[in-house]
């Protein structure tokens, strides 16, 4: 090869290499492009799978909180949680137990809480026994208060247990009437039968274990036979109990996961109870009582028991007696039981006695007490005297007062009225028994019957009832006017005339003008007086007046004037 065009020759090949380095990335872009597409697509399924994942999780745990869940119903959810609830506590012994209903509290319209509380008194057995049950029960609920309060200082002491547990009922759960299945058994079972046969076992489990309750008794099914099915026997804690036939069988549906546990495993901790409290040193406080004063009428018996409460019984007895004692009042020097049988002629009056009690062994317990037993006679009821009835005028004041006797001072009586519809505005003076009324002018004649309650203030107090009639009518002596008069025979007679009756009444000197609660006789018939009397003086009516603007005579007021119209 010519040297001098060797140069030129390497130089062509190096600018064909270094042209096809340049020109690579532009051949490479679509694999590379192609290589990213397949890294994207590869992390998008892996988000996908996570995705599908985390639903099917979220979706298993609303399916697991429904098949959990109380029903839908809230109603129907709270009682049937009680009534669970009820029975877990009996079953598990609480004592002076008290299950009730607390609050529904809704949730985001998506599930509501329906809560249980339970008190009583338990001992840590049968504390244990109840919530292991609660944690296995495959329930959507939990236990949101547990107070415990033990005093016992050794062995096994009862406690006293306040919980409070709620529950959910999720929107879309099944409505049921019951918890779980039930149904009747068709045979007695004794304590040990091994073998259960149920009327309906439809809605049970089709494969064993699974547990069922016959009454407080907890079985662990663990053969699903054609017939029967085969049984283990006081499970959970429970003892084996003689179950007669059409006993109601109820499936006990456990949490998943929580079917190996047992109750037996927790034996050592119940051996050591964390709530047995050490003894403290006890301070008494000996007290007499039961030392009330007592009231008999003459004839009766006066019976009371004394007693000593907060003294240490282990020092020795409690011995009684009497101080001061009138005859026949004895008491029993063990029982501290206080009698005496009074006379049917026993004055009446307070008798004072004073009890002693002394202990043996410790002559520093030296109680006493002063009872007063009080012979008293029968409290009668008070005897309440009312009319039949009484004249109420329409615009006028009206004021009775009722009167009633009793064996007591009748200053000590109090009245009141008794009625579901008395009159308005009607009232009574509780210590005077005075009736008090207004009625309006407007106010419609007619007759109230009420009654009127009298009561004393003895031990105990006695009553007194009585009904009185208030004829409530047009005030006439209002409307009744001296019209004139005339002379008839040498003697003068008067006119009254009754505007709201459009009615006239002539009456002469020696005749009685009765109209409304007014009844007087004509004295004297002037030409424009009239004077007429009754019991309380000589009144005076003028021409043109109406009867009730009469005056009296000695009164110190001015003579009437006319009112002639």
């Amino acid at each position: 090869m010519d040297s001098s065009k060797r140069p030129l020759i390497l130089g062509g090949i190096l600018a064909a290499v270094l042209a096809v380095g340049m020109g690579r990335p532009v051949f490479m872009q679509p694999l590379i492009d192609a290589k990213n597409e397949l890294k994207d697509a590869k992390n998008d399924l892996e988000d996908a799978k996570e995705d599908d994942f985390l639903l099917q999780s979220a979706r298993a745990r609303i399916e697991n909180a429904i098949a959990g869940s109380l029903p839908a119903s809230v109603n129907d959810a709270q009682r049937l949680y009680l009534e669970w609830m009820t029975n877990l506590a009996q079953e598990c012994n609480f004592a002076q137990r008290r299950v009730t209903p607390g609050r529904k509290e809704p949730r985001s319209g998506k599930f509501d809480l329906v809560s249980v509380v339970v008190e009583g008194e338990c001992t840590l057995q049968d504390l244990s026994r109840f919530l292991f049950q609660f944690k296995q029960v495959d329930l959507m609920h939990r236990i949101t208060q547990l107070d415990i309060t033990s005093s016992g200082t050794a062995g096994n002491p009862r406690m006293e247990v306040l919980l409070t547990a709620e529950a959910m009922s999720v929107v879309g759960a099944e409505d049921r009437l019951e918890l779980s299945a039930r149904s009747p058994i068709t045979e007695a079972l004794d304590e040990t039968s091994t073998e259960l046969k149920v009327d309906d076992a439809t809605a049970f489990p089709k494969q064993a274990p699974f547990l069922v309750k016959l009454d407080f008794e907890t079985l662990n099914v663990t053969e699903v036979g054609a017939e029967a099915w085969t049984v283990e026997r006081g499970w959970g804690g429970s003892r084996p109990a003689t179950h007669t036939a059409n006993t109601i069988a109820r499936y006990f549906p456990v949490f998943p996961g929580r079917n190996d546990r047992r109750f037996e495993d927790y034996q050592a901790f119940l051996d050591e109870s964390p709530f047995t409290k050490p003894p403290v040193p006890r301070e008494y406080h000996p007290e007499l009582a039961g030392t009330d004063d007592v009231t008999v009428a003459p004839g009766e018996t006066a019976s009371l028991s004394v007693r000593v409460d907060d003294y240490n019984a282990d020092v020795g007895e409690v011995v009684f007696a009497l101080k001061d004692a009138d005859d026949g009042i004895t008491i029993d020097s063990e029982t501290g039981q206080i009698s005496w049988e009074t006379s049917s002629d026993q004055e009446p009056k307070a008798y004072q006695l004073t009890v002693l009690a002394t202990q043996q062994n410790n002559p520093e317990l030296q109680l006493s007490q002063e009872i007063t037993i009080t012979v008293k006679l029968p409290n009668e009821a008070p005897v309440l005297d009312l009319p039949e009835s009484l004249t109420v005028y329409l615009g006028r004041e009206f004021s009775f007062t009722a009167t009633a006797t009793d064996d007591e001072p009748v200053e000590n009586l109090t009245y009141a009225m008794e009625g579901e519809e008395l009159p308005e505005g009607l009232a009574i003076d509780s210590d005077s028994g005075t009736l008090s009324w207004s009625p309006p002018a407007s106010f419609s004649p007619g007759s109230h019957t009420i009654q009127i309650k009298v009561t004393d203030q003895g031990d105990p107090a006695e009553s007194a009832t009585a009904s009185i009639e208030l004829k409530v009518q047009d005030d006439d002596a209002k409307y009744t006017e001296f019209s004139g008069l005339v002379t008839k025979d040498g003697e003068p007679e008067a006119w009254f005339t009754n505007q709201r009756t459009k009615t006239d009444t002539t009456l002469s000197v020696g005749d009685s003008l009765k109209v409304a609660d007014i009844e007087a006789e004509i004295v004297e018939i002037e030409a424009r007086l009239v004077k007429m009397k009754d019991d309380k003086g000589t009144w005076l009516l003028a021409l043109g007046n109406s009867a009730r603007q009469r005056v009296l005579e000695d009164s110190g007021k001015d003579k009437p004037t006319t009112n002639v119209r």
